[in-house]
């Protein structure tokens, strides 16, 4: 029998993370990620939804800080990270330079 194969560590060489969807599941992926250190571009057709994700991101980036998860420097690099994206150009502008598409 052969040995099992050893686990891999997540690749690390994805720094831009591509987000369709400023709903609630967009916007906790997006939280996630952030708080992994990745930057985020966030699509969505509605710049309300978009207006509503930031907060509801930030907000729980916020959350992550009084728990204690993240520092508050990792929290502003975070916010810096977030690149919101709207309109008919989103979706090209999206995947420009994203190493992951969600």
């Amino acid at each position: 029998m052969a040995p099992a194969a050893e686990p891999r560590a997540p690749d690390s060489a994805v720094e831009l993370v591509g987000v369709v969807g400023a709903g609630v599941m967009g916007a906790g992926i997006a939280q996630v990620c952030l708080a992994a250190g990745r930057r985020v571009r966030l699509y969505d057709i509605a710049p309300a939804a978009l207006a509503e994700a930031r907060h509801r991101i930030l907000a729980g980036l916020d959350r992550l800080v009084v728990k204690e998860r993240l520092d508050r420097e990792g929290r502003r690099r975070a916010e810096a990270a977030l690149e919101l994206v709207d309109g008919d150009d989103g979706l090209a502008s999206l995947v420009t330079g994203a190493g992951l598409i969600i």
